[in-house]
């Protein structure tokens, strides 16, 4: 999955963390070591006065954060796009303007913001046969976001770590894995790694990206996540791996496929 290569990131696991997506948003971070989580729909139960979009929402009591136990939020997890993009985009905002709903000051904005985590960059998806026509993915979520936030603050949204493909994180954490296996077979660390893949603007780009790293040491050109600091948890990490294929990568590449993030 997309998400899978989150598993690394153990220093946040701890940490309370607001997540959005559909579905078992919960239990989908949880599954990735994270243990103190908060979703979008939780907060807007517990912070009801936050959701007003809806203008019938406006007349409710305001809380007290402390009445309700809440510790502020120190991380965001953004698994997928979410339903009501309007409510979820407010509340998102709020978290990284105020510190992790910690200091609300009306003439200030907490920044840098909060450790921000993303998957799954793609601007679309192609409808079934019935409606062959593309249809907003993630990836338009994020760009919603990103401009919001800039609009409103002046500033990038920097992320600590995007996953999925083609960022390099991804294939770290496939070599990990890989990695992983051969110990089970007992069998020494691959010394090369084939990556095979139908879309140049993912599975090899994303695999050309990773050798790239693997040759300079550069932190991720999506994200700037430093990659050589990750790879210091891994014991087994096998530092000869190099990657095999087509040789498409450039530095003067473009991106049409994904939203663009700040370097």
């Amino acid at each position: 999955m997309a998400h899978s290569p989150l598993r690394m990131f153990s220093d946040y696991h701890e940490r309370p963390v607001l997540a959005c997506g559909q579905g078992p948003t919960r239990d989908i971070a949880v599954k990735l070591g994270f243990r103190d989580v908060t979703t979008v729909d939780d907060l807007r139960t517990l912070l009801p006065e936050l959701d007003v979009v809806d203008v019938r929402r406006r007349r409710i009591q305001p809380h007290k954060l402390l009445d309700h136990g809440f510790y502020p939020l120190e991380s965001i997890l953004l698994l997928g796009e979410p339903l009501n993009w309007e409510s979820a985009l407010q509340l998102i905002i709020d978290v990284l303007t105020t510190n992790g709903l910690k200091e609300f000051k009306s003439n200030k904005v907490s920044y840098p913001h909060i450790p921000v985590f993303a998957s799954n960059l793609d601007l679309f998806w192609m409808g079934d046969s019935a409606v062959p026509i593309p249809r907003f993915g993630h990836g338009i979520f994020l760009t919603c976001l990103e401009q919001l936030y800039k609009k409103m603050t002046g500033q990038e949204i920097r992320y600590k770590a995007i996953t999925g493909k083609p960022t390099e994180v991804t294939y770290l954490y496939a070599s990990e894995l890989i990695e992983e296996q051969a110990e089970k077979m007992n069998l020494p660390p691959p010394r090369k790694v084939f990556v095979l893949g139908d879309n140049k603007e993912t599975d090899i780009l994303g695999a050309n990206l990773f050798e790239h790293h693997l040759q300079t040491g550069d932190k991720g050109r999506f994200d700037k996540c430093d990659l050589t600091d990750l790879r210091k948890n891994f014991n087994a990490f096998n530092k000869y791996v190099c990657l095999i294929l087509f040789p498409i990568y450039s530095q003067a590449h473009s991106f049409p496929c994904y939203t663009h993030l700040s370097s």
